[in-house]
């Protein structure tokens, strides 16, 4: 068993190397013959082929999409997403998702069943890339509702989805925190994920009316425009200090000089984290320069913040 698998190994790694060679050769569009692809090196081949999907954009995506009509392969990947392995059928799935296989649709709402969150997130994610307006309706509501589905392969998945479709999570999800489920930090953390750069109004309900610091500071995380300041504001006098740090983090970012002063005010704090995060905000704001910096050194009569803001300096000069 153990001179079979040596061999097996070796194999595989001598087609992997072929395989790898001709489809750099296709994508870069030279003639050059295929190698033989058997029953046992579609796997193989998948790998390598999905790898290329992965890190390819344009024109070189289609190029690689004829590689697998050239072999044949869609009746084989059929076969494997049906009576295949675990492995076999990941690997098929992710396939026919990048190959944006209409055909392989049904087989794929099969797969979307199985009690692998692993299985079912990668059927999801197939559909998505095949159509995305018609998978948002099936997708979406599995999204909410699948709560072991890894955050960053959602992440992943709404980053590469059609516009529509995020644009129908969205809509979706807006619906669902405002119902207040059990699991709204998650769908928070979700929103901030899509990164839409513009402003919810979930974001000003929850800065104005919500006491629960996490869900505070979910809210902060998705704070983006100036438009927002007004309610970042309003939460000056929260106590929390994770609170604090994530005002001092968004006033970084979007503040005016009129938050100058808040800023400052965080320098006192007993929590090391936000005394760091407000140096780090001040430093960075565009009208704030050295010789401002070095009065605020001078005038800080709090040996903490004086030496926060002396360590910030000191990182920035590293970097």
């Amino acid at each position: 068993m153990r001179i079979f698998s040596i061999f097996a190994e070796r194999r595989s790694l001598n087609f992997r190397k072929k395989a790898e060679d001709w489809l750099i050769r296709l994508i870069a569009g030279e003639k050059f013959e295929p190698p033989k692809i058997a029953d046992r090196d579609v796997l193989d081949f998948l790998y390598l082929w999905i790898h290329f999907q992965e890190i390819l954009r344009g024109e070189s995506k289609q190029t690689l999409n004829q590689a697998l009509n050239l072999f044949a392969l869609e009746p084989k990947i059929h076969k494997m997403i049906i009576r295949g392995g675990f492995e076999e059928q990941l690997i098929a799935a992710t396939a026919v998702g990048r190959s944006v296989d209409k055909q392989a649709w049904d087989l794929l709402l099969v797969l979307l069943d199985k009690a692998s969150p692993l299985m079912s997130m990668t059927a999801a994610r197939a559909l998505v890339l095949i159509d995305p307006v018609k998978a948002s309706d099936i997708v979406v509501p599995l999204i909410i509702q699948h709560r072991d589905w890894m955050p960053s392969r959602l992440v992943l998945m709404l980053k590469l989805a059609d516009p529509l479709f995020r644009q129908a999570f969205l809509t979706r999800l807006e619906y669902e925190v405002q119902q207040s489920p059990p699991y709204l930090l998650r769908l928070m953390r979700l929103i901030g994920a899509v990164q839409l750069n513009r402003p919810l109004p979930l974001t000003e309900k929850f800065l104005t009316e919500s006491d629960d610091p996490n869900l505070v500071v979910a809210s902060l995380k998705l704070v983006c425009h100036p438009s927002e300041l007004e309610f970042v504001r309003g939460r000056f006098n929260d106590e929390n200090w994770s609170v604090q740090v994530q005002i001092a983090t968004v006033l970084g970012k979007i503040g005016t000089p009129q938050d100058v002063s808040h800023l400052l005010s965080l320098l006192n704090s007993k929590q090391w984290w936000v005394r760091y995060r407000a140096t780090q905000a001040l430093i960075g704001l565009p009208f704030i320069n050295r010789r401002a910096i070095n009065r605020l050194i001078e005038s800080r009569s709090d040996a903490f913040a004086r030496d926060i803001l002396l360590q910030v300096i000191a990182e920035n000069a590293r970097k």
